[in-house]
């Protein structure tokens, strides 16, 4: 069962994510990190929001910022030119993700595999 899907990333409820049509292996906390993000698409996240959202404040600014590091890594053509996971520019704020082309996101699905 799909949770999202754009012309580049599939996320299923049980846990498997699709990058470009390639299944790639995404440990628990940054499927649950992308997860959370794709269910709030453009949105720009603070920091103390990820974090609450994800782990219920038992995660450090350090981790989140290498888990996003790795997840771009993964689904980005080119990391260093992100285009998927932007970094804000707003202060205070730290991320938002970009679909790309048409999206399908089940709604019933918002806490999927926690």
């Amino acid at each position: 069962n799909i949770g999202y899907k754009d012309s580049i990333l599939t996320l299923y409820l049980d846990g498997r994510l699709l990058v470009r049509g390639k299944e790639v292996i995404l440990l628990q906390e940054k499927y649950h990190l992308l997860s959370t993000m794709m269910y709030k698409p453009n949105y720009e996240w603070y920091m103390s929001e990820l974090i609450s959202e994800v782990w219920g404040n038992r995660c450090s600014k350090s981790n989140v910022i290498s888990f996003m590091h790795n997840i771009r890594k993964i689904i980005e053509e080119d990391p260093r030119k992100s285009k998927i996971i932007l970094t804000s520019s707003i202060p205070g704020r730290a991320y938002s993700f970009h679909p790309q082309g048409e999206v399908q996101v089940n709604r019933y699905s918002s806490n999927i595999s926690r």
